[in-house]
């Protein structure tokens, strides 16, 4: 029993002396103390863990934020300072005439060390205002960006337009050719390019123009006007159309047209029964021109006015046959050219042409006919001589 409590006490001092020698060594010179524990030896609980986490996370932010500013320090600032060298040449983009928008161009910005691209875009345009695109200025030894605004601008320009361009475009019936103009935004010419409008009734485009005004240009935009001429329209032109059974022709006239008397041919138009076709005529009123349309109304069973002279018919001589010269005759209200034809001729009768009379204020026509050729009276012969 005692050589057991012996052996138990020299245990114990053995432990205790290499205990003593350990805390010596250890405050002389520190040493980390790291945890040999396993994860399922760890008796932390989950919030212990979680805020141990936490404030090591806060540690390393903190540490690195030290670090940078001492490397700010030792740098003179220069990370934030700007670019030491100029930005590339900008970049070109071509984008169409947008109505109402101002297109801004991409501009070089340094971002993360770096020069990096940044497309352009569309802006609504402002009244009286331009847009300033943005700039890299030289200060010192660094470059710094200016950004781009809206700047207050003169909306009169101080120069005359340049020249017109030429378009080249043809006729279109029922249309007007507005033609281009010169047009001032942000501070440049813009050239706007013409366009085709539905013509209308009575009215004239008059073009847009720009006009000085006490130093500054100003532009008038273009509208519509009355249209109506102020001179006579030229003599009418001469039109053959002939003769077409059943129907009436409808002369040529001249149109005002956009400034400018144009011709249009005349054309066929079915008889009506009964009727006349009185034509269109320009007519004098308040010191300009307007055009009276033509119409139809009922037709006079006689004219009052003479036939017009007879056409020339260039016929050659036929054996046997008697030519019958065409005559003027009064249908639908107006005179009309029946062509002459060709009689088989008759013996002892003769072809007696027709021809208009006044009668009682009115022209009737009397129809040719067939009549009896009169027999001379027979020769008398002279006496013998004696």
């Amino acid at each position: 029993m005692r050589s057991q409590l012996f052996r138990w006490l020299l245990t114990t001092g053995l432990l205790t002396t290499s205990l003593v020698a350990t805390v010596e060594v250890a405050s002389a010179q520190p040493v980390p103390v790291r945890d040999h524990r396993r994860d399922g030896d760890d008796d932390r609980g989950p919030r212990d863990r979680d805020r141990d986490r936490d404030r090591d996370r806060d540690r390393d932010r903190d540490r690195d934020r030290d670090r940078d500013r001492n490397w700010d320090r030792d740098n003179d600032g220069r990370r934030d300072r700007g670019p030491r060298q100029a930005p590339p040449p900008p970049r070109v983009e071509r984008q169409a005439a947008r109505r109402g928008f101002v297109w801004v161009d991409g501009n070089w910005d340094w971002r993360n060390g770096n020069w990096e691209w940044q497309a352009g875009h569309w802006e609504r345009a402002r009244g009286g205002k331009r847009w300033r695109a943005p700039r890299w200025e030289l200060q010192g030894d660094v470059y710094v960006r200016v950004d781009g605004d809206w700047i207050d601008v003169d909306l009169r320009p101080n120069a005359a337009p340049p020249p017109l361009r030429e378009e080249r475009w043809r006729p279109r019936r029922g249309w007007t050719w507005v033609a281009g103009y010169w047009d001032w935004r942000n501070g440049n010419w813009e050239w706007q390019r013409g366009r085709w409008e539905r013509e209308r009734r009575g009215k004239r485009w008059r073009a847009a123009r720009w006009e000085n005004n006490n130093g500054g240009w100003v532009r008038v935009d273009g509208t519509w006007d009355d249209d109506v001429p102020t001179t006579a329209p030229p003599e009418l032109r001469v039109e053959n159309p002939g003769f077409k059974p059943g129907h009436v022709w409808i002369a040529g006239r001249w149109e005002w047209r956009n400034g400018n008397y144009e011709w249009t041919n005349g054309r066929w138009e079915r008889a009506r029964p009964n009727s006349m076709w009185t034509p269109g005529r320009w007519e004098l009123r308040n010191g300009r021109y307007e055009w009276v349309e033509g119409s139809w109304a009922a037709a006079p069973a006689y004219p009052t006015a003479p036939p017009p002279p007879l056409q020339v018919e260039n016929v050659q001589p036929r054996r046997g046959f008697v030519f019958v010269r065409g005559n003027w005759e009064w249908r639908n209200g107006q005179y009309q050219w029946t062509p002459g034809h060709w009689e088989r001729e008759r013996p002892q009768q003769r072809w007696i042409e027709g021809r208009w009379e006044l009668r009682n204020g009115r022209f009737e026509w009397v129809a040719g006919g067939w009549g009896t050729m009169s027999v001379p009276p027979p020769a008398v012969n002279a006496p013998p001589p004696a």
